[in-house]
């Protein structure tokens, strides 16, 4: 199984509208800032779990995900945080056809940000970032990589 790190009911107007970050059940009322969130502090509902090996799960019934029997687990490893947060990102980003995206920060997040938008058809992706091995990652998957070290103006840099 696959445990989002958002925690759904699947039954409120929000998650009838799939708007799942947004629930109406699981809001975190006291700091106004959203639904609860597997591991995050008290600003989410501090649920204990994220990457726990074993951790209770309110609404089992919906959130988690069936994955197939004998495949090791780090095929999966993604599916729960680092890929939906990426795809969302991109989405909301909302670049027009022949449009180019810029992903500051090239760890897993952007990491797969950078490759989602190559996948939803993004013509061209910037990696920026100041760690030479992720630069070679996100390059190695098809950006074009701006090293913060070497730019005193990034946004020029990218601009050019």
């Amino acid at each position: 199984m696959v445990v989002p790190f958002g925690i759904a009911c699947g039954h409120c107007y929000m998650c009838d509208q799939q708007l799942y970050a947004h629930r109406e059940t699981t809001q975190n009322y006291e700091t106004g800032k959203g639904a609860r969130l597997f591991g995050y502090t008290s600003l989410y509902g501090q649920v204990p779990g994220g990457q726990a090996e074993y951790l209770r799960v309110p609404h089992a019934d919906f959130g988690p995900i069936k994955v197939s029997e004998g495949t090791r687990d780090d095929r999966f490893l993604y599916l729960s945080d680092v890929l939906p947060t990426a795809w969302k990102a991109v989405e909301y980003a909302d670049v027009p056809a022949g449009g180019c995206l810029a992903v500051f920060g090239l760890g897993p997040i952007g990491q797969v940000c950078c490759r989602v938008a190559r996948q939803l058809g993004v013509e061209r992706v910037i990696g920026v970032d100041m760690v030479p091995e992720r630069l070679e990652l996100a390059r190695q998957f098809g950006a074009e990589t701006i090293d913060a070290n070497d730019s005193e103006d990034v946004s020029a840099a990218i601009r050019r």
